[in-house]
């Protein structure tokens, strides 16, 4: 398993265009993922281990209605949101 997650990173790290490391980067990711999600014209893909952004959710929920959304994250991880 922990061979597919480093792989799975290595090849998504290819395409990102930005990468960020929490929690040392998170003012810095919260405000990029806010900026991206209200700038998106076709669809929101976010990839994160957890997810427990109140604010970005209801804005990604707002967008969801009008956008392809997908919002990956650790199997085991419960969102509270």
């Amino acid at each position: 398993m922990k061979i597919l997650l480093i792989s799975l990173i290595l090849f998504v790290n290819i395409w990102a265009n930005n990468l960020y490391f929490l929690p040392k980067e998170s003012v810095a990711v919260k405000a990029r993922l806010i900026k991206e999600i209200r700038l998106s014209r076709e669809s929101i893909k976010i990839s994160m281990y957890n997810f427990s952004y109140k604010k970005i959710a209801k804005l990604i929920n707002l967008k969801q209605q009008h956008k392809d959304v997908l919002l990956a994250t650790e199997p085991t991880y419960k969102p509270s949101v």
